[in-house]
C-alpha cells in the first residue's frame, strides 16, 4: 500500500460492507453528442436482431463489496499484501474513505464513504 509509505500494518480490520450506486446515462451520452440512439434513426443492427430497435435508458451501476475474503468490484480484485517484521494494528471502527484507484494511470475507479447506518 504506497499512501502508507513505509508503514504496512499485520494487521487491519475493516467493518463488512457493499457500496452501490446506480445512475441513468442518458442526459451524461447526450451532452458527449450520443443521440442517435435515443431516436427513431437509431441502428442497433449489429447487437441485436430486433429491429427496429432504440434505447430509452441506459444505467450503470457500480457495486464494491468487502469481507473477510477481500474486496470485489467490477474491474477490480482482491487486495494482497506482505506482512512486514513489526507488529502493528490499524481498525475502522468510525466513518472512513474509500478509494480504489487503477495503479498503472492513477485513476480512481470507486469513491465511497463508509459510515454506520445505526448512527446516521
Amino acid at each position: 500500500c504506497r499512501y502508507l509509505g513505509p508503514f504496512w500494518p499485520e494487521d487491519v480490520f475493516l467493518p463488512k460492507f457493499e457500496i452501490s450506486t446506480s445512475y441513468n446515462l442518458k442526459d451524461t451520452l447526450r451532452k458527449l453528442n450520443i443521440t442517435d440512439i435515443f431516436s427513431n434513426h437509431a441502428d442497433l443492427s449489429g447487437i441485436t436482431e430486433q429491429a427496429p430497435l432504440k434505447l430509452s435508458k441506459v444505467t450503470h451501476r457500480a457495486v464494491v463489496s468487502v469481507n473477510e475474503r477481500g474486496i470485489t468490484a467490477p474491474a477490480a480484485t482482491a487486495l494482497e499484501g506482505t506482512i512486514m517484521s513489526w507488529s502493528s494494528v490499524i481498525g475502522f471502527n468510525h466513518p472512513f474513505l474509500v478509494f480504489i484507484i487503477e495503479t498503472e494511470t492513477n485513476n480512481i475507479l470507486f469513491l465511497g464513504k463508509v459510515v454506520n447506518p445505526m448512527q446516521h
